[in-house]
């Protein structure tokens, strides 16, 4: 190595900053060469040296003058993957901290390692939706390829299934991660990460009052740095997130997620336009003669539902990967599945049932035509009332040769109209006093009645 001046340890430093292009040569030995106007920088694995787990022997050759990368701001490639390394081992800065101590090298900052794990983080986040792009790409073309219906821009229904998982195992993990895997292909389509935030817990367990805590909270929150998701237990997080996943289904990849539940057309129409049965119905429909059936409790039968499920699912991937003769034998055997006693319901209680609810019905039947018939006979009664009343208001309709035989009203809250009819027999005016008397009055309050009433129309 020839050089007119020693490199300081800076400028060591800054080589070590350089991003060499390693590429092996047939005998497994590198060589790398880096040109400038200043002078060249040549590293070549000594070939008569021994290579040794992580022990190289490298010969530097430097002409002209020393080489300096100026390349301030750009991480060099042995940072990253030291944090890449860090990352998959699950042990973070501190094992990267202890691993540096123990072969004398200096460790990068935090804040260099947490520069560089939010580089690698994004990187593996759009990485992964491309993936699951493709993927849902993928499963669309098999649907339409294997219903014959439906096209690329149309929203397509697949079956899929929801899986969960936590950083640590127990109840007490604060991060928690939810996958949507397709039932055709096996694929992730899309995931959704619970998580709490670190910084607000040190920062309440700082403060000695909740008014503190929470203006502190409220800048942190605003400032962008909170990453929190989730409040409540890591148990709730598997479902909170299915249920995020099941909802943004269609604004991801125009597909609507169903549970694998079996959608059995009736009479020849689609399963989306006609009844749609569950395992539970089908499991039931099966039974020899009706011999027994599932309760109808609601948790009970969701429970067998998703253990029916599971069952299919499993058939199904069987079939999947046998064919030919291995299938045909597939078709002849039988998957045995068990129902706890308390969950099923036998003829005879179904019996019973049926005739007490039919007794209940014939109770309510007699009921129901008692009060059909107190209601038409209070509203005749009313009906008679109300003609009556009305003859009685309408008295001096007769002294114009007006007779009133029936009238309409119309209720004001339901707009409903009513014919009333009204009698005007002399036996009814006669038993209503009220009604003659305009009859009793003398012929000059007759003319007074008149030119009233004239006024008055």
């Amino acid at each position: 190595m020839s050089t007119s001046n020693p490199p300081s340890s800076t400028s060591r430093r800054k080589l070590n900053q350089c991003e060499f292009l390693q590429e092996s040569t047939s005998e497994g030995a590198f060589e790398n060469e880096e040109y400038s106007d200043q002078g060249s920088l040549i590293i070549q694995e000594h070939p008569d040296g021994k290579r040794g787990g992580l022990q190289s022997d490298l010969t530097v050759t430097l002409f002209g003058d020393i080489l300096l990368c100026g390349w301030k701001g750009r991480s060099a490639d042995i940072n990253r993957c030291a944090v890449y390394y860090s990352i998959e081992t699950g042990g973070g800065y501190e094992s990267l901290e202890s691993f540096c101590n123990i072969v004398n090298m200096p460790c990068m900052s935090k804040t260099s390692y947490y520069q560089n794990l939010e580089t690698i983080l994004n990187a593996l986040e759009a990485e992964a939706r491309e993936e699951m792009k493709q993927a849902a790409e993928r499963l669309r073309e098999q649907i339409i390829k294997e219903s014959g219906c439906g096209d690329k821009t149309s929203a397509i229904d697949a079956a899929v299934s929801f899986d969960g998982t936590w950083a640590k195992r127990g109840f007490t993990s604060l991060t928690g991660i939810v996958f949507v895997i397709s039932v055709d292909t096996g694929e992730v389509l899309d995931y959704h990460i619970s998580k709490s935030c670190q910084k607000c817990s040190l920062k309440k367990a700082k403060c000695k009052t909740d008014d503190e805590f929470e203006e502190g909270e409220i800048e942190h929150v605003f400032s962008g740095e909170c990453d929190i998701n989730f409040s409540g237990s890591s148990p709730a997080m598997e479902k909170e997130g299915a249920e995020i996943l099941w909802r943004r289904s269609l604004t991801c990849h125009n597909i609507r997620y169903s549970l694998g539940s079996a959608e059995v057309g009736i009479s020849g129409q689609s399963g989306t336009e006609s009844e749609k049965l569950s395992y539970c119905d089908l499991f039931e429909s099966c039974i020899p003669s009706g011999a027994f059936s599932l309760v109808r409790d609601v948790k009970i039968r969701q429970d067998i539902e998703e253990s029916l499920r599971k069952h299919v699912l499993a058939v199904r991937d069987s079939h999947k990967r046998t064919k030919g003769s291995q299938r045909l034998q597939l078709d002849h055997q039988n998957k045995h599945f068990h129902v706890f006693e308390e969950y099923i319901t036998s003829v005879g209680d179904i019996k019973e049932e049926n005739k007490v609810l039919r007794d209940e019905l014939l109770e309510w039947r007699k009921k129901y035509a008692i009060l059909e018939d107190e209601l038409e006979k209070l509203y005749n009664e009313v009906n008679v009332e109300l003609g009556k009343r009305a003859q009685t208001a309408l008295w001096f309709s007769k002294s114009f040769g007006l007779e009133v035989e029936s009238m309409v009203v119309r209720e004001t809250s339901t707009n409903i109209e009513h014919n009333i009819k009204v009698s005007t027999t002399n036996e009814q005016l006669s038993s209503n006093p009220e009604g003659n008397q305009y009859e009793n009055l003398s012929e000059k309050d007759k003319a007074k009645v008149e030119r009233t009433l004239f006024l008055m129309g």
